[in-house]
């Protein structure tokens, strides 16, 4: 087998899992804005300031945006 192919194919090898560590640092960050937004919740519950609810509401949008991101890359992977 040429030299190339075998590049090719360690590339593609490597590539794969860089794809799923990468996936895997999506989750977890997705998983920490989860546990930052139940935080400020409790917070807010328990009568915390109009500063809070304005990061709270960053927070979920950046976790709505993120989790669409990692359910895009998980399709992607799934059609490999």
């Amino acid at each position: 087998m040429p030299d190339s192919i075998k590049a090719i194919e360690n590339w593609d090898r490597r590539a794969e899992e860089l794809g799923k560590n990468a996936t895997m640092a999506r989750f977890y960050r997705l998983l920490m804005l989860g546990m930052f937004s139940r935080m400020f919740k409790a917070e807010i519950e328990t009568g915390g300031d109009g500063l809070l609810k304005k990061v709270l509401e960053e927070v979920e949008a950046e976790m709505e945006q993120r989790a669409e991101d990692l359910e895009r890359v998980e399709l992607f992977c799934d059609t490999r």
